[in-house]
């Protein structure tokens, strides 16, 4: 696409960029912490291509707990809105993240579009274990 194809305010932009990453499963901390859409939560394949053996649903009245029984699931329900309270589910969130490490396991974090609630709990979770500032961890 050409910069003329795209919306002055950059909205067609973001929309080609938020499908082109739709299918990625992004590893934010090697060999642990992976980050993503719904598309990837739902790819048993890519998510076992990658060790995942824990997941956080951040948006469990949308998106599924696809592979039950297979993956460990820790799921919320939090709205994708400027206003939800996100840091009410921050120390269970670095809790079940931790222990997984501990256990050796591999947690991949989503929701709908893997860019939001999902990204500020492993900015959250840099942040509580490896002491970054905000700026950093982003």
């Amino acid at each position: 696409m050409t910069d003329e194809q795209f919306g002055y305010d950059g909205t067609a932009r973001k929309q080609y960029e938020n499908a082109l990453f739709n299918g990625v499963c992004s590893e934010i901390i090697d060999g642990f912490l992976y980050l993503g859409s719904d598309n990837v939560a739902r790819n048993r394949e890519l998510l076992d291509k990658n060790g995942v053996t824990h997941v956080i649903n951040c948006a469990s009245d949308y998106c599924g707990n696809y592979h039950e029984g297979h993956l460990i699931y820790k799921s919320y329900h939090l709205k994708d809105h400027v206003r939800e309270n996100i840091e009410c589910i921050f120390y269970d969130a670095l809790q079940f993240m931790i222990e997984t490490r501990k256990n050796g396991g591999r947690v991949y974090v989503h929701c709908h579009q893997g860019i939001s609630r999902s990204a500020t709990l492993c900015i959250c979770y840099m942040i509580f274990t490896q002491k970054l500032t905000f700026e950093n961890a982003y």
